[in-house]
């Protein structure tokens, strides 16, 4: 699937503080602040204003949602890895006790999450007065993977990928909730920028980015580097026999070549073609439903989030809609 230049950024963002003891004030402003692979920063003040009779404050943005529309532009996408609350010197510590930030995203597909918890966790840490900063990466990673789990286990009783899963699940997970993109020289990640550079939004490319991070063994291990279209993922996995169709009547997948039933596993690719057999997306599989035949996927670039696909009721509608899928199974870079 392809899309213009044009990168998504959150529309709106929901921020609550809950504080172990009453501070000075009932207000008070502090800041998100976004570090990118130089080290430059970006800012986004939140005014915290206390909610009665508790001590839970809810953050607002007096400048609108204008730093995080700038993170995610064409080449700022490096600036989502590393961030921050920081008191820029305001003389009310904060005893921090939770923190909660979730980003709404629009203009995305209805079976895609627009809502994404990046930030619930207990800090259980102050913010000092004066000029102090908390990181929130651990925070985030733990969020990320725990607001997965609700989603695979709770909301579709499934089961979340274990620890010999492919690793190209776990990476394509500390991703959520991002968007933009990154070009050569722009992040920690060399000729294999997140996720292109000023031209394209390209699902395939997101998703052969992970594999050529971890390592995918299906040949001399450039294979994945830079995939520009969904074809040809389907190429890649189908010259290694490691490419399953699906069958509609036998509500399986079965191998290209092999004719042998297959289940999907995390890690794996999944493609959507429309009823013609024309490549459409590019997914990564975190979950699969044998019941009803639904897969849990990490659906990106832009932004990266968690999509329900139906894999079945898709294919079986007697619409222009009806869609064809393919799988590709990775091989694991290590199994301990």
């Amino acid at each position: 699937m392809t899309t213009n230049n044009t990168c998504v950024p959150p529309k709106d963002v929901q921020i609550r503080l809950t504080l172990s003891t009453q501070p000075i004030h009932n207000q008070f402003t502090r800041h998100l602040v976004f570090r990118n692979h130089f080290g430059d920063s970006k800012k986004m003040p939140i005014k915290f204003e206390k909610k009665t009779g508790t001590l839970e404050w809810i953050g607002s943005l007096p400048e609108g949602t204008k730093t995080l529309r700038e993170i995610s532009e064409v080449n700022n996408r490096s600036y989502w890895d590393h961030f921050f609350l920081v008191n820029f010197g305001g003389k009310t510590p904060l005893k921090i006790e939770r923190l909660f930030i979730e980003l709404e995203y629009d203009g995305i597909p209805s079976s895609c999450f627009k809502k994404i918890v990046i930030v619930d966790c207990k800090l259980n840490n102050t913010l000092e007065s004066g000029s102090s900063a908390l990181s929130l990466d651990a925070a985030a990673d733990l969020t990320r993977w725990m607001w997965v789990e609700n989603i695979v286990k709770n909301k579709y009783n499934l089961t979340m990928p274990t620890f010999d899963a492919h690793p190209a699940v776990f990476l394509a997970l500390r991703d959520l909730g991002k968007s933009g993109s990154d070009g050569i020289g722009k992040d920690m990640y060399g000729k294999n920028s997140k996720y292109s550079i000023e031209h394209t939004a390209l699902c395939s490319e997101f998703v052969s980015w992970y594999y050529h991070e971890t390592a995918v063994g299906l040949g001399d291990g450039n294979q994945f580097l830079d995939i520009l279209a969904t074809k040809d993922l389907h190429n890649i996995f189908s010259a290694a026999g490691n490419l399953y169709y699906y069958n509609i009547g036998k509500k399986k997948f079965y191998g290209q070549k092999s004719e042998q039933p297959y289940v999907p596993k995390p890690g794996d690719f999944l493609e959507r073609r429309d009823h013609s057999g024309k490549p459409e997306h590019s997914m990564i599989i975190i979950a699969w439903d044998p019941t009803i035949q639904r897969a849990v996927v990490i659906n990106g670039p832009r932004p990266v989030t968690i999509r329900n696909v139906r894999v079945h009721d898709l294919s079986t509608t007697t619409t222009t809609d009806q869609k064809r899928f393919y799988l590709g199974s990775v091989t694991p870079a290590f199994r301990f």
